[in-house]
């Protein structure tokens, strides 16, 4: 009796894991755009006019709360003293706690010791309250709870405290992060100054480049001061309407309000918002836009015609050739002269 083949064993293929995927969290869109840019001021003198270095910056007045964005009737632009401003951009609340200690600081530092303060110092102080701002939230959040602070912490484990802080800080800010951008900018005694500080307290100069943009609109902004070759030159009234156009053109980019604040900073008269300057640049801009679209409009007029007249041309031209081939055939009578024969395919030899 011939045995049943017993059945072949079934191949299980393992499944391919599955990458692990974060949960959802609400997207918190950038909004706002910022820009400080350097220029170049003539004042008059004796016998010559001087030149001086001039900060011309501008800003909008969106704001951003957890996922929430919003255009309120303040300007965004927080002076840290009379020749150094601060454009804010990112979470307003930890923006408004960081700006906070650092004016109070500067404040302070002028009522008790009045002096020059260089931009750069502005710029280490207010990374120094940002970074601080971040431990402080996580000591809070994730210390304090279980009894612990830094020093107990970093007593216990000092090999774990670089790994550890990153991994912490993206558990405490996962539902709040303060993404802050702030550029940092103003005049002292060596000249005209422009920072940019990031969400992480780094500090980038951005002098030689002689301008700055943050926010969801920086890239329309930055690729305007690129277009135009802006260097740190460039002359005080070009550069004034360079960056209201910069700020107009980043108008198109998600989360850009409308509002304006246009202003200037310099060794002559400190802080100074132009005001009449901003309705002027406006009505400029707006005819030239208008301007611009009447331009367009002719130009697609002058390019239907000549596609149309070129089209007439080519079709008179066909006609013509078919006329002539046509007159040929029925002068010589031969099929090889019609337009409609095609001559038979050359068969290969065996």
């Amino acid at each position: 009796m011939i045995k049943p083949r017993p059945p072949l064993p079934r191949l299980r293929v393992p499944r391919r894991p599955r990458p692990w995927v974060p949960p959802r969290r609400p997207w918190r869109n950038a909004v706002t755009v910022c820009i400080a840019a350097i220029a170049t001021g003539l004042v008059k003198g004796d016998k010559k006019d001087k030149e001086i270095p001039v900060i011309v910056g501008a800003s909008d007045r969106m704001v951003s709360a957890l996922d929430i964005g919003y255009e309120r009737p303040q300007s965004k632009i927080s002076r840290i003293t009379p020749f150094i401003v601060a454009l804010s951009a990112g979470n307003d609340a930890v923006q408004a706690e960081v700006l906070s200690r650092t004016e109070s600081h500067f404040q302070t530092e002028l009522a008790n010791n009045p002096r020059w303060f260089p931009v750069e110092e502005v710029a280490d102080k207010y990374s120094q309250n940002l970074v601080t701002y971040l431990r402080e939230a996580i000591e809070r959040t994730i210390l304090e709870p279980v009894g612990l602070n830094w020093d107990t912490y970093m007593s216990s484990h000092p090999d774990r405290h670089p790994l550890w802080f990153e991994e912490r800080r993206k558990e405490v800010f996962e539902d709040y992060p303060p993404s802050t951008e702030t550029i940092v900018a103003g005049v002292d005694e060596s000249g005209a100054h422009i920072f940019e500080v990031n969400r992480d307290g780094l500090v980038v100069r951005r002098d030689r480049a002689a301008f700055a943009t943050i926010g969801s609109g920086y890239r329309h902004a930055e690729s305007q001061f690129m277009f135009e070759g802006h260097s740190p030159s460039k002359s005080y009234p070009d550069t004034l309407f360079l960056t209201y156009v910069a700020k107009r053109r980043a108008e198109v980019a998600p989360g850009v309000g409308k509002d304006t604040d246009l202003f200037t900073i310099s060794l002559r008269g400190g802080y100074v918002e132009l005001q009449e300057e901003l309705d002027t640049f406006k009505k400029v801009y707006d005819s030239i836009l208008r301007k611009g679209e009447e331009e367009r409009a002719e130009l697609k007029l002058k390019i239907l015609d000549t596609m149309e007249k070129t089209q007439e041309l080519r079709k008179a031209k066909y006609t013509k050739l078919w006329e002539e081939k046509i007159r040929k055939w029925t002068d010589s009578g031969k099929l090889e002269d019609s337009p409609f024969f095609q001559p038979p395919k050359n068969t290969p030899t065996k």
